[in-house]
């Protein structure tokens, strides 16, 4: 009897198929193009974002390679990158968190109170101005308030306020360093030194507060946990430093006086016979 041409005659696998595993044709292993993205974003984790983007490509892949049972590799790129990334965001969370902080204590440690001297100077408060300054120099706010509000005003105008919001303090900060080099000026190093700038907004343009703090004396009584302020001064837009206080060590010295010429020696008399006069100093000869 014939054979039926059509009959199996091979053994079923392990899994019940009809065919042979080992004689199923064999999809060469190719590298998985997630991990390859992730490795990449990793790279470039020093900027904010692409390490938490690396982490999840990277999650995924090793999710796809171990789904495809030796049709993907790339397993090494993938770790790479889910651990590079993971370490950059950390690092990324922990300064925008450390950024978050120094710019609310900024808030309440400088601006806060330099808008609130300048608000008081402007309405002549000498006592809210003065709680914010050294002991030794209290007592002296009355007495230069209002000098120092009209040495800026001509120029500025009114106070306005000094920006709360970071994105407006830098770019206000910037045009305030600016506008004295549009005029043809530049700011003084010497009048800066020891200061700590920020911008304030007037009616005529934006101008630069300088606050110069007490370091010598521990933490102010204002309930802010920092030094006493010494001094606060405003460049404006020319160029011009104008404080309220003098600022010991900064003021210019006085110009050279001017030499006076020596007067010519008067001449000596001559006597009737042409010798010269005796001095009468000397006496007779």
């Amino acid at each position: 009897m014939n054979q039926n041409p059509y009959e199996f005659r091979g053994n079923l696998g392990a899994s019940g198929s009809t065919m042979d595993p080992d004689w199923l044709p064999q999809t060469p292993e190719r590298t998985s193009l997630l991990a390859i993205f992730s490795l990449v974003l990793a790279l470039i984790c020093f900027l904010p974002g692409p390490g938490v983007l690396a982490a999840i490509l990277g999650s995924a892949s090793l999710f796809a390679i171990t789904s495809a049972k030796g049709r993907l590799g790339g397993k090494g790129l993938a770790a790479t990158g889910i651990v590079v990334g993971l370490l950059a965001t950390v690092l990324w969370v922990g300064l925008a968190i450390g950024a978050v902080q120094f710019w609310r204590m900024t808030q309440k440690q400088f601006l806060a109170p330099a808008n609130e001297i300048i608000l008081a100077i402007e309405s002549s408060n000498p006592d809210v101005v003065a709680k914010n300054f050294s002991p030794d120099m209290q007592p002296q706010v009355a007495s230069y308030i209002g000098a120092f509000r009209d040495s800026y005003k001509d120029e500025l105008g009114k106070f306005q306020g000094i920006p709360q919001e970071f994105w407006d303090v830098i770019q206000s900060t910037g045009r305030a360093f600016s506008a004295p080099q549009q005029n043809g000026r530049h700011a003084s190093q010497e009048q800066m030194q020891n200061t700590v700038p920020f911008p304030g907004k007037f009616e005529k343009g934006t101008a630069l507060v300088l606050i110069e703090l007490d370091v010598t004396r521990g933490p102010s009584n204002t309930g802010r946990g920092f030094p006493y302020f010494r001094n606060i001064g405003i460049m404006t837009p020319t160029g011009k430093f104008t404080w309220l206080f003098p600022r010991v060590g900064h003021t210019p010295p006085p110009p050279n006086p001017t030499p006076t010429p020596a007067a010519p020696d008067a001449p000596t008399p001559a006597t009737p016979g042409g010798e010269p006069a005796p001095d009468p100093a000397k006496g007779p000869g």
